[in-house]
C-alpha cells in the first residue's frame, strides 16, 4: 500500500493525475491553496478532429493568483458550460463509449455551481467512480501546509500544461490507447482521462494501472 497522497484539485485533468491515485489509502484535495492560473484546476484538453482542444472556464478576478481557490467563482455570464458540452459532442460523439456516459455526464454541463472548487470536485468524483477508484477515502485539507507529513505524499502543483512548471516524473509514461483521431494524428498524450474514458469504457481501470 502507498502512503497517502495530497494533489490539488483540478477541471477533467490528465491520466497523469489519477495514475497517482492507484492503490491509495486516502487522497487530501488541497482545498486551502491559492488559485494557480495556467493550470488544470480550471483547464482540460480533448482530442479534436485537428489536434488537441483547450477547454477553458472563465473565471471571475482568475487572474489573481492570490485568491483561496474555494473562493475562485465561475464567471457565469459566459454560456461556458454549453459550449464545453458541445465540445464534447463534437469531439467524441462517435466515441465507443460515449452513449454509454453521455446522459450522466451531460446534467454536470446543464446547472454548474458558482464555484471552481465545487465544479471540479463533482467531476473528480464521478470520474473516479468510472475510472475504479470509488473505494478511495478522500479529505479535504483544512488549512495550508507547505511542507507535508512524510507519510503523504505531495503531488501539488507537479501535474502541469506548462512544461516549465511539470515535475519530472519517472513513474508515469504514456501508454497508448485507440483514439478517435489516431490515424491522422497520431497517438495523443496528456488529453483528458475523458478521453481514456470515452474511447475504453470499463477498460480504462486496467489501461490506467
Amino acid at each position: 500500500m502507498k502512503k497517502a497522497l495530497c494533489i490539488e484539485t483540478a477541471y477533467l485533468p490528465p491520466i497523469q493525475y489519477w495514475s497517482k491515485w492507484l492503490e491509495r489509502p486516502l487522497v487530501y484535495i488541497e482545498a486551502c491553496e491559492h488559485y494557480v492560473k495556467g493550470s488544470y484546476r480550471n483547464r482540460c484538453y480533448l482530442a479534436g478532429s485537428h489536434g488537441p482542444l483547450c477547454l477553458s472556464i472563465p473565471l471571475l478576478k482568475g487572474k489573481n493568483e492570490g485568491q483561496p481557490i474555494r473562493e475562485v467563482r465561475i464567471d457565469k455570464s459566459k454560456p461556458w458550460h454549453r459550449q464545453h458540452w458541445q465540445s464534447i459532442q463534437s469531439c467524441y460523439g462517435k466515441a465507443p463509449f460515449f452513449e454509454h456516459y453521455a446522459a450522466e455526464l451531460e446534467t454536470f454541463y446543464q446547472n454548474p455551481p458558482d464555484f471552481l472548487f465545487d465544479w471540479n470536485m463533482q467531476l473528480l468524483n464521478w470520474m473516479r467512480q468510472q475510472l475504479g477508484l470509488e473505494t478511495i477515502r478522500v479529505q479535504y485539507t483544512t488549512s495550508y501546509a507547505r511542507q507535508l507529513p512524510e507519510d503523504i505524499d505531495d503531488w501539488r502543483y507537479a501535474i502541469s500544461p506548462k512544461a516549465h512548471r511539470a515535475r519530472p516524473d519517472p513513474d508515469f509514461s504514456p501508454k497508448p490507447y485507440p483514439q478517435l483521431f489516431e490515424d491522422r494524428l497520431g497517438f495523443l498524450p496528456g488529453l483528458s482521462a475523458l478521453d481514456l474514458l470515452l474511447c475504453m469504457g470499463p477498460e480504462s481501470y486496467y489501461h490506467l494501472r
